[in-house]
């Protein structure tokens, strides 16, 4: 099935799905993804080309803590309160307000640098990203990490229309980041992966009176990553599409796309 087929449906589902607002009434709060805790077997080796550590230590009120998750792995969890926090490497990713966290496996062997994880927040207030990493050292049976400070993202296509303000930017592994805030008159009803195998992964919404999106668009050679956000202004739906393309012998693109639709209305007789 085509990407923009995919991007179809999910408008459809969308404009669907979304509540309809009556004048008077009250719409049901917005969905929340549950904060996810995602297993990974290994983590990479070696920091990656996209991502350029600078000196001095990160910002005082972002923690890490490491420990044993009691069945064999280990829970790596990233903190900074107030902040939309994003943790990643090239195989899971997954963020949260205030803190998130990923699992991971400690590599057999003697003790050394065991790989890195990437780290960035977002104050729920604004759009400015800080990055780091996480390094992390494993002796083969625990797992200990060092927080490092990095470049910020570079950034890539951003959009703006009347309901939303996007900034895209490079996540430093070969495909993109997008983060969305919206007028305080939308309401987010979701945000939705479409090309991948589940409908929440990737893509986390923070709500509140004016809400945060983050989706992650990973590079995916020779194809495409598409998300869909979901509002409605007064008795409009709206869906805002998001799409990475990544063409073979092309540089990756971001583009946006938005359309709407008047909702229904019911009326009494």
């Amino acid at each position: 099935m085509s990407t923009s087929r995919l991007f179809t449906l999910a408008v459809a589902a969308f404009f669907g799905s979304t509540v309809s607002i009556v004048p008077g009434g009250s719409p049901a709060p917005p969905s929340v993804a549950s904060r996810p805790t995602v297993a990974v077997a290994e983590v990479a080796p070696a920091a990656p080309p996209g991502i350029e550590l600078v000196g001095g230590s990160p910002p005082r009120d972002v923690e890490l803590e490491v420990a044993p998750d009691g069945h064999g792995d280990h829970r790596v969890v990233v903190r900074r309160r107030g902040f939309l926090v994003s943790l990643r490497n090239e195989d899971a990713r997954s963020a949260g307000q205030d803190w998130t966290a990923l699992r991971i496996s400690p590599r057999a062997g003697r003790g050394g640098p065991a790989g890195r994880l990437i780290w960035e927040t977002t104050p729920l207030e604004g759009l400015e990203t800080t990055r780091g990493t996480v390094l992390l050292r494993s002796d083969g049976g625990t797992l200990a990490g060092t927080l490092q400070r990095a470049m910020p993202p570079t950034p890539a296509r951003a959009w703006q229309s009347p309901r939303a303000t996007c900034r895209g930017q490079h996540d430093g592994l070969g495909g993109f980041s997008v983060l969305c805030r919206f007028a305080r008159a939308v309401r987010v009803s979701g945000a939705v992966n479409v090309t991948g195998a589940r409908s929440l992964d990737d893509a986390w919404l923070v709500p509140g009176p004016s809400p945060l999106v983050r989706l992650d668009l990973p590079r995916s050679p020779g194809s495409a990553a598409g998300r869909v956000i979901g509002m409605t202004q007064g008795l409009t739906g709206v869906a805002l599409r998001v799409e990475a393309t990544f063409v073979d012998g092309e540089e990756p693109a971001l583009l946006y796309e938005e359309s709407e639709r008047a909702q229904p209305v019911s009326r009494g007789f």
